[in-house]
């Protein structure tokens, strides 16, 4: 969830600096950043999880490359909106785009970075399931 958290902050910080507001057509947007933002953690985790100890480049070149698809998918569909003349779907289309990137960043840095500190201090007992 830190990284799913962590996005929220980082999208509410962006729109804040690019003076954007939250209006009932943005709002929409934030069920798919939840999808999203749990989605990727939780594929990437439990990769790791697999894996076992020391996977981790391993788990973010395989998982990562999934990850970064169906979230460049998603981007992709929402961005279509950023051109809309409507100024309520075009700002939907703005918050999907910055939050669902942003999602996608704090999975791919911030867990690897928790997950690699845990494990470091051996406070991660994995032991890896698959051979």
């Amino acid at each position: 969830m830190t990284p799913l958290i962590v996005a929220f902050v980082w999208t509410g910080g962006l729109m804040a600096l690019f003076g954007m507001k939250l209006n009932f057509y943005n709002l929409v947007v934030f069920p798919s950043m939840v999808g999203i933002g749990v989605d990727n953690g939780v594929h990437l985790f439990h990769r790791y999880l697999e894996e076992g100890r020391g996977s981790l480049p391993f788990v973010i070149r395989r998982t990562g490359w999934a990850i970064f698809m169906t979230t460049l998918t998603t981007i992709v569909g929402y961005s279509g909106l950023v051109f809309a003349h409507h100024k309520g779907l075009q700002s939907m289309g703005l918050v999907a785009v910055i939050g669902i990137g942003v999602a996608f960043v704090a999975a791919m840095v911030l867990l690897p970075s928790l997950i690699q500190a845990m494990e470091s201090r051996k406070a991660l007992p994995v032991e890896g399931v698959a051979s």
